[in-house]
């Protein structure tokens, strides 16, 4: 094939998301990787190139279980870094049901902060959705959902670099927790 017949037949050919409305199913993505690697960030960014009709963003974050289920270490600390503290059950389900057209509504997770009220989050299927978290990708159904996996990658230091100052602000935790929880929950979980 020449080279303006290659150019015509891209020029002609629709983009993934002109595509999309011939495919049965929308096109999905997880993105999963260590804690403070950047996923979140990664995902948001890649939003930010798509309209809320093309694409949608379901963060594990949001699916943790109440407080009082979270499974709690042999130190008597809550483990928020284990698939165990995830509803992934209800994750699947609404990722199955966007994928079947169908919206859905999510409390957001908003770190147990009891001065914060929780939004009610309304996610419309569209031609393509993200799920993102540390073990958004660990359950076999989920893996069997997602089209195309992405793993980020970070170097250790900067990871815990991003987990202080992110916890700091966000959790209102401190330096000692926030390493504990890294040392008997992050690390011990990721390797």
């Amino acid at each position: 094939m020449s080279n303006k017949e290659l150019n015509d037949l891209s020029a002609s050919t629709p983009s993934p998301l002109e595509r999309a409305g011939e495919r049965p199913f929308p096109f999905i993505i997880g993105i999963t990787g260590g804690s403070g690697s950047g996923k979140s960030s990664f995902a948001r960014d890649l939003k930010a190139q798509f309209s809320d009709d093309e694409m949608t963003v379901l963060c594990e974050d949001n699916y943790y279980l109440p407080k009082d289920k979270v499974p709690v270490d042999a130190n008597g600390w809550q483990n928020y870094d284990t698939p165990a503290a995830f509803d992934h059950a209800l994750y699947i389900t609404h990722v199955r049901n966007l994928k079947l057209g169908q919206p859905i509504l999510k409390e957001e997770y908003t770190y147990y902060n009891p001065g914060v009220t929780p939004a009610v989050i309304t996610m419309a299927p569209t031609p393509l959705i993200v799920v993102e978290g540390i073990f958004s990708l660990h359950p076999s159904e989920m893996q069997k959902l997602v089209d195309l996996k992405l793993y980020i990658d970070a170097d250790l230091e900067a990871r815990l670099t991003r987990r202080l100052a992110r916890d700091a602000v966000e959790r209102g935790l401190d330096r000692t927790d926030v390493e504990y929880r890294w040392n008997n929950h992050i690390l011990p979980g990721f390797e």
